[in-house]
C-alpha cells in the first residue's frame, strides 16, 4: 500500500521537482486509434488513482436532461475497466430549482482518507430562456460548477452544492429585452498541482432567437488542496488577478480563439512547462445537424500567472470531441505526461482514445482571434462588454496600450501592466 501511494503522489506531483523553462510553442502530432474506451460518455472522463493503485473512471451516461446516471468503473488501465455499480444523482439529491441534472466532470481521491471528491457540470431551469420557450433544446438553461464527495467508492455521494456560477442574475425574467443571456459557467476540466485544485471550465452567452448561434470562452478558478474544494474557498481569475470569489464574482477569458468551450491542462515533464489542448471554433452544421470542432494547443510557465502563449491550431474541424483528456500510458496520470507521446481520449458521446506527440510548431502556424458577440452583452470584460474601457494612463506615467484593431467595427485596448494595477485598485473600493 505504501509502495503505491508513493507512485500516486510521484504521478501526481513530479512536476514540483522541475523548474518551468521559457515556453516556445508546439503543436500536436497524430498516430494511431487506441480504441474505443466506452460508449456515451458526455464528460470530461473523470479518472483518479486510489492508494491500492487502481484507477477508477466515472462514466456521466448520455447528455439527457433531468437526469444522468453515473457508472462507476475500476481496472489498472483504461483498457481493462470492469463496471462496478451505477449512482443516480436525481434519484438521491434534492433539487432545489426542480430540473436540476449533475454530470460528474473531475475526480480526486484525498490520499490522506481515500475520500472522492468530483468536479460537477450542473444544468437548470431548462427552456424558460429563448424567446420561444418550451423548444427542448438542451442549451435552454443555465449552467454552474459544483462539488459532490464520496466516503464509499462513489457508491453513495453528498452534494455539497455549486462552487463557481456567474455574476449575472439567472431570474429569466432578468433576461427580458435582451438578445442574449449569460448561459453557462461549466464543462470543468480539472488539474491538481501541489498547492491548487485548478478548474477551466467555459462562459457563454447564447442568442435568444436562435441558441445555435453562441460565444464562449474558458475561465479558470482555484482553490487551495487544504480547503478541499469546499464551496466559498475558489478564486477566479479576472483581469491578471485571482481576487474574485468563485460564487458571484467576475471572471476573464484565459482562452477565447474564435470560440473556446474547453480545455484539458497538463505539466509536460520532457518539455518543462503546462500545456493546453483547448477545443475551439465549435460550428453547428445545419445541414448534418452535428456540432465540428477543432484543437488548439498552448504553453504556461506558471499557473499562478496564467501567462499562456496564443494557441496553434492542430487539429481542423477533426471532431475529436467535444471533451479532451489526456493520460499517460506508463503511470497512468491525468496531469503529468511523462515523455512526448502520450493518450489523447477525446468523446462526443462515445470516448475514443489516440496515440499523440508533442512536437515543435511549424515555421508559420495558424492561430486564430477572439471572437465575441455583435452587439454587447453584461461581461464585465473587454471585447464582451462594449462599456468597458481601461483607466485612461496619466500624462506623468505613459504607457500607451497596443492598439488590437477593430471586432465586429469597434475599438479595444489590450491590457497594460498599468491598466491592470488601476482596475485591481478600483475592484477593491476605497
Amino acid at each position: 500500500m505504501k509502495q503505491h501511494f508513493v507512485i500516486l503522489c510521484l504521478a501526481i506531483f513530479s512536476y514540483a521537482a522541475w523548474a518551468a523553462t521559457p515556453t516556445s510553442e508546439l503543436s500536436l502530432s497524430f498516430g494511431a486509434p487506441a480504441g474505443d474506451a466506452l460508449p456515451e460518455v458526455d464528460s470530461n472522463g473523470p479518472t483518479a488513482i486510489d492508494a491500492q493503485g487502481q484507477l477508477w473512471f466515472i462514466q456521466a451516461v448520455g447528455g439527457t436532461m433531468r437526469s444522468t446516471p453515473w457508472r462507476i468503473h475500476k481496472g489498472t488501465t483504461m483498457d481493462n475497466l470492469v463496471h462496478q455499480y451505477d449512482y443516480v444523482p436525481d434519484k438521491h439529491w434534492a433539487r432545489p430549482h426542480f430540473d436540476d441534472t449533475w454530470w460528474a466532470e473531475g475526480l480526486w481521491i484525498d490520499p490522506a482518507d481515500g475520500t472522492w471528491y468530483v468536479v460537477m457540470h450542473t444544468e437548470y431551469n431548462y427552456n424558460r430562456y429563448l424567446k420561444k420557450t418550451g423548444t427542448g433544446y438542451s442549451m435552454d438553461r443555465i449552467g454552474t460548477v459544483s462539488l459532490a464527495t464520496s466516503t464509499d467508492q462513489g457508491k453513495s455521494w453528498t452534494c455539497h452544492g455549486e462552487l463557481i456560477n456567474s455574476s449575472n442574475p439567472v431570474d429569466p425574467n432578468y433576461w427580458e429585452g435582451k438578445n442574449y443571456w449569460d448561459e453557462a459557467r461549466g464543462d470543468p476540466a480539472l488539474f491538481v498541482d501541489q498547492d491548487y485544485f485548478y478548474v477551466y471550465y467555459n462562459a457563454r452567452w447564447v442568442n435568444r432567437d436562435d441558441p445555435n448561434v453562441c460565444y464562449a470562452g474558458v475561465r479558470v478558478a482555484r482553490c487551495r488542496i487544504a480547503d478541499k474544494m469546499a464551496p466559498g474557498k475558489w478564486t477566479k481569475w479576472y483581469q491578471g488577478k485571482w481576487d474574485q470569489p468563485g460564487l458571484g464574482g467576475y471572471d476573464s477569458d484565459v482562452f477565447n480563439e474564435n470560440y473556446s468551450d474547453t480545455a484539458t491542462v497538463f505539466w509536460s515533464k520532457s518539455r518543462k512547462c503546462f500545456v493546453a489542448i483547448v477545443m475551439s471554433d465549435q460550428k453547428y452544421n445545419r445541414a448534418t445537424g452535428g456540432w465540428e470542432y477543432d484543437g488548439s494547443i498552448s504553453t504556461c510557465t506558471d499557473l499562478g500567472k496564467q501567462d499562456w502563449t496564443k494557441p496553434i491550431r492542430v487539429c481542423d474541424k477533426a471532431r475529436k470531441g467535444y471533451y479532451t483528456w489526456v493520460i499517460d500510458p506508463k503511470t497512468r496520470s491525468r496531469y503529468v505526461m511523462e515523455s512526448d507521446t502520450f493518450r489523447w481520449y477525446g468523446t462526443e458521446n462515445r470516448c475514443r482514445a489516440l496515440i499523440v506527440t508533442l512536437t515543435n510548431a511549424p515555421a508559420h502556424p495558424i492561430t486564430r482571434p477572439p471572437l465575441y458577440p455583435p452587439e454587447s452583452v453584461d461581461d464585465h470584460n473587454p471585447g464582451w462588454d462594449r462599456s468597458f474601457r481601461l483607466p485612461t494612463v496619466p500624462k506623468s506615467q505613459p504607457q500607451p496600450a497596443e492598439k488590437a484593431g477593430t471586432e465586429d467595427g469597434w475599438e479595444y485596448d489590450i491590457m497594460t501592466p498599468l491598466a491592470e494595477k488601476a482596475i485591481a485598485q478600483a475592484l477593491q473600493g476605497p
